[in-house]
């Protein structure tokens, strides 16, 4: 397979080629070690494709920043090529990869330089759709993990007028299901169905079949927020099938985490612990899934916790503190510290968790879903504290810097007294 993507001199599939490769294959340790020797080569295009591709591998380590930086080494190696070369499209491509790493390491004005130079040399290639999709995939991110979610959907929105003005159906459904995603969390849930009821439709009009999944598993997400399980289930159930038919293991996770929210939300932690195990272990064995293998932890955790196993749900906890420090995960950091805030309620430590439902209530990354959790939290907290404390409380939470917290509490052992001290401090 590495010897086909060489042999595409005119590298008709763009950066994007690697995806040719098994994900899970790529981040084998000898593979890698293969690719570092292969892009010793005299020939410069299999020196240069094995240096790429050895930055890809490295740059999903996005808890070991050094590890990251020698993935910014090797792309940066693999573009310098690119562009003596004059393959335009390549460098463009890697730029785009080092906006990635440079994000996963919380450098975002490196991030956005490098984004701005792809962009940049895709205009003068006069490729619109690397453009509109670079806005929709990266450029929203980083204003996500830059904590500017409003700035995200802007931004989008943007791209998805792009798109419509040069008519491109299977851009404008990607671009409206993305879209959908972002707005179910930070915008408006109704404009989050209509939105991905538009992507189903063109996604169906057009026969992609490759999208049609991911588009009934997000129906199901949007109908599970807006509080309609049983159809939430049935669109779950209908992507569970074609993602196992396309091989996408990691699709079949996201069916199963569905499944498990449902399930916690109804209070049956037992279906709700099976579907979560069941996620991990599939999402497990893709290292590129990360988030979702970490929003998953969070939700186990919640599980255990909920059906009265707060110790296991620490320790699960714990164990996803070093991956929940990455910058990349900030979207998460509210849900992990509204886990947290369920521990403190059920171990009787009410003015910690107000302070950490302070914290997630002031957090601009708290999703939709999760700031009604925490108002009922907070309610909770409120009724043991009375009026005065609990606002003091909470006024204490929206003072605190939630990535210093998580990295303070991976410091410490799993010992949930300890833990909530911290917030005293």
């Amino acid at each position: 397979m590495l010897a086909q993507a060489v042999a595409d001199p005119e590298r008709t599939l763009g950066v994007w080629y690697a995806v040719l490769l098994d994900s899970r294959r790529v981040h084998h340790p000898e593979v890698v070690t293969q690719l570092q020797q292969l892009a010793e080569s005299e020939d410069k295009v299999l020196a240069c494709l094995a240096a790429e591709l050895v930055g890809r591998a490295l740059m999903d380590a996005i808890d070991q920043p050094a590890m990251l930086q020698q993935a910014v080494a090797w792309l940066r190696r693999a573009g310098a090529v690119y562009e003596q070369q004059g393959d335009e499209w390549g460098y463009a491509g890697v730029c785009q990869l080092l906006a990635v790493v440079y994000s996963r390491l919380g450098d975002y004005t490196a991030a956005l330089a490098s984004l701005d130079c792809a962009e940049a040399t895709y205009l003068s290639l006069k490729d619109w759709q690397n453009v509109a999709g670079s806005a929709i995939y990266l450029r929203g991110a980083i204003a996500l993990w830059q904590g500017r979610p409003q700035l995200c959907l802007a931004t989008m929105e943007e791209a998805l007028s792009l798109i419509r003005e040069h008519g491109d159906r299977v851009m404008e459904a990607i671009g409206l299901g993305q879209l959908s995603i972002e707005t179910l969390r930070y915008g408006d849930p109704d404009r989050a169905r209509v939105l991905r009821e538009q992507a189903l439709a063109r996604v169906r009009e057009l026969g992609h079949r490759s999208n049609e999944p991911w588009n009934l598993w997000e129906l199901g997400e949007v109908y599970r927020v807006i509080g309609q399980p049983d159809k939430a289930r049935r669109y779950y159930d209908e992507a569970r099938p074609l993602f196992r038919a396309q091989g996408h293991g990691f699709g079949e996770s996201y069916c199963e985490r569905g499944l498990g929210d449902l399930a916690l939300a109804a209070g049956d932690f037992a279906t709700a612990i099976g579907h979560f195990t069941a996620a991990r272990a599939l999402a497990s064995e893709y290292p590129d899934q990360f988030w979702s293998q970490l929003y998953v932890t969070i939700q186990l955790a919640r599980t255990l916790n909920g059906c009265g196993q707060p110790g296991e749900a620490l320790a699960v906890l714990h164990a996803a503190l070093p991956v929940a420090t990455a910058s990349v995960v900030k979207g998460l950091h509210p849900g992990l510290m509204t886990a947290v805030a369920e521990l403190a309620l059920a171990a009787g430590r009410a003015e910690a968790a107000a302070t950490l439902c302070g914290l997630v209530a002031a957090h601009p990354m708290t999703w939709n879903e999760t700031r009604a959790t925490t108002a009922r939290l907070a309610a909770q907290a409120r009724a043991t504290l009375g009026e005065a404390a609990a606002d003091a409380a909470e006024a204490r939470g929206r003072t605190l810097d939630a990535p210093t917290l998580i990295a303070r509490l991976a410091a410490l052992p799993p010992d949930l007294a300890a833990w909530l001290d911290v917030l005293a401090e």
